[in-house]
C-alpha cells in the first residue's frame, strides 16, 4: 500500500468508509496508527452524539479533545459511556426527575 493513499485514507478509516483485510493487516502492523483510528472513532462517535442532541461544539473541539485524551486515557472511559445508550437513558431519567420537581416560586414584583 502506498503511503500517499495510506495517508489520504486513515480518516475514511476512521469514519469506517474503508476497510478490509489489507487495512486489517496494515493496523495489526502499526499499532500506534491503529490506537490512533481508533481514539479517532470514538471521538466521531461523540461528536455524532452531540449533532443529534443539538449541542454546539466550538470551532476545533474535535482536535483538542483527541490531544487530551492522548494525554489522559482515563477520559477514554467517558467517551465510551457518552456514547453508550446507557447514558442517553440516565439522562433521559435525570431530565423526567427534574421536570416533576415543584418550580421554585416566582418573587413578587413589586
Amino acid at each position: 500500500m502506498q503511503d500517499v493513499q495510506r495517508d489520504g485514507s486513515l480518516a475514511d478509516l476512521a469514519d469506517g468508509l474503508v476497510g478490509g483485510p489489507e487495512w486489517d493487516a496494515w493496523l495489526a502492523q502499526n499499532p500506534e496508527a491503529a490506537a490512533e483510528i481508533e481514539l479517532s472513532r470514538k471521538v466521531r462517535l461523540l461528536l455524532g452524539a452531540m449533532r443529534e442532541a443539538e449541542i454546539q461544539v466550538p470551532e476545533g473541539f474535535e482536535l483538542r479533545l483527541m490531544s487530551r485524551l492522548r494525554e489522559d486515557k482515563t477520559l477514554l472511559d467517558l467517551i465510551d459511556f457518552g456514547v453508550s445508550g446507557i447514558a442517553r437513558a440516565m439522562l433521559e431519567l435525570i431530565t423526567a426527575i427534574f421536570s416533576m420537581l415543584p418550580q421554585p416560586a416566582q418573587p413578587a414584583s413589586a
